[in-house]
């Protein structure tokens, strides 16, 4: 009997317990069995008052039923505790993958990690971070960041560090010089964000040495310059083009300016038909379309003449454009100037000719005249003879003026006056005649003030005739 209360006791206390740590389920099912079980104990009690079989029966079965409904709860809460072990053991599997994988990504990151606190001191480094200052990693952690920082640069890294942990996000990379192991320097690009780590703020992050990228971006920098350099002094339009149904511009040098009378900002994109004088479009694109490399004439839209030498690179074009212009204009000069030279000789040809044969009928001519004039001194007036000499003096006169005219047609003049001195080319013109004034004295009075201005060889004639003509009228008698 005792045994039965010590029973019925232990069960109400872990009915007691499990009112506090088991489910409402198991509550339930461990209330009822311990009720049960109870009740069977009472019916114990009364049946051996009794000795009734009926109530020994029921405390049986009141007793049993207890016990299997108490065990299946006793069973249902094993089962539960067998779960949350299996939670708990895949929760750990999970945490250990995951401590893996975080060993993996940064163990293995090409770029160096690393874990700052708000002293500066490095808390973390994987071994690329390591790599790049040319520390082992012992040697790093533990050591203050600004002691592997070049001087010039550790303000910058001290300021960005505290905006980091200051939690702002805003922040583009910040480039800086480190010190390396060696003593060498080197350029690094980190990025970085705030954390939490063991109740304290910490700055994470990544770097990466940018010491032959930078190399890298200065070569490229120098070339693009030296390119920009060349474009700029070719005496020409530096262009690309589409081969697109619109010869769609790409780029232009700034020289177009001077040729197109616009900006190359004005041209990228455009139209570079539009560009082409409409008369000239068809021949453009057949000589630009016939093979990879091209050289074509045309006009541009605003009149220009222009020649266009470039080179079809897949779906591009490639090339100069020259301004011809003023050669085209020297050209259109130099055929003028053709064309007057080859008169200018023809006129000389003719020249040469006339002055030849001006010359060789002067002298028969000379004679007829002299004779001429020798007869009509000698004939009276009223002769029947004087009519025809006379006839014939005008006639050679009329010859000699067209001779002179042809000499003077022979004789190189430019049309221009020149100051000249006059006596000179009286002078010259009496040595000219010194055989025809042989037996004539010829008196000079010649004003000191003598400068004209004219054409030497035309005065020259004029003297020339003025004397000519004294000397036949004189005819040999007077001074």
């Amino acid at each position: 009997m005792s045994m039965l209360i010590t029973i019925n006791i232990a069960i109400f206390c872990a009915s007691i317990v499990a009112f506090f740590f088991l489910s409402k389920l198991r509550i339930f099912l461990v209330n009822v069995g311990w009720g049960l079980f109870s009740l069977g104990l009472l019916v114990n009690v009364v049946s051996e008052i009794s000795d009734n079989i009926i109530l020994q029966l029921s405390e049986s079965i009141l007793m049993g039923a207890g016990m299997m409904i108490f065990a299946l709860a006793l069973i249902k809460e094993c089962d539960v505790i067998l779960n949350e072990l299996k939670y708990f053991k895949d929760a750990e599997e999970a945490l250990a993958e995951r401590e893996e994988l975080f060993r993996t990504l940064t163990e293995n990151a090409i770029a160096g990690v690393f874990m700052i606190d708000e002293n500066g001191t490095l808390i973390y480094v994987n071994p690329t971070f390591s790599r790049v200052f040319g520390y082992e990693r012992d040697e790093l952690v533990g050591r203050n960041t600004f002691d592997i920082i070049h001087p010039e640069d550790r303000k910058i890294v001290e300021s960005r560090i505290r905006d980091r942990l200051k939690g702002r996000v805003d922040l583009p990379p910040s480039r800086f010089r480190i010190i390396k192991k060696d003593g060498s320097v080197r350029w690094v690009e980190a990025f970085g964000t705030s954390a939490t780590y063991k109740g304290k703020k910490v700055v994470l992050g990544t770097l990466v040495d940018i010491t032959e990228r930078l190399k890298s971006e200065e070569e490229i920098k120098k070339a693009k310059e030296r390119f920009e350099t060349l474009v700029q002094n070719i005496p020409g339009v530096v262009f690309r083009r589409f081969l697109d149904d619109k010869w769609t511009i790409e780029y232009m040098s700034d020289e177009s300016k001077n040729l197109f009378g616009l900006e190359p900002s004005e041209l990228i994109g455009k139209s570079y038909l539009a560009l082409i004088h409409p008369e000239d479009k068809e021949n453009v694109m057949k000589d630009i379309l016939k093979g990879e490399s091209y050289r074509t004439e045309y006009r541009i839209a605003n009149g220009k003449y222009v020649v266009e030498r470039g080179r079809k690179i897949n779906e591009h074009v490639d090339g100069v454009i020259l301004d011809i212009t003023r050669i085209k204009e020297l050209e259109e000069e130099r055929k003028k100037l053709e064309a007057q030279l080859a008169h200018a000789e023809r006129l000389i040809s003719i020249g040469q000719l006339a002055g030849g044969v001006a010359h060789e009928i002067n002298n028969p001519l000379t004679v007829i005249l002299n004779y001429a004039w020798i007869l009509k001194d000698e004939l009276p007036s009223d002769s029947e003879h004087y009519e025809m000499i006379c006839e014939i003096e005008e006639a050679g006169m009329r010859i000699k003026k067209i001779v002179s005219d042809l000499l003077d047609f022979s004789r190189k003049g430019g049309g221009e006056f020149y100051e000249l001195n006059i006596n000179d080319i009286i002078e010259k013109t009496l040595t000219i005649l010194t055989h025809e004034l042989r037996t004539i004295k010829v008196e000079k009075r010649l004003d000191a003030k003598s400068s004209v201005l004219g054409e030497e060889e035309k005065i020259m004639q004029i003297l020339l005739n003025i004397i000519s003509n004294s000397i036949w009228a004189l005819n040999q008698k007077e001074t």
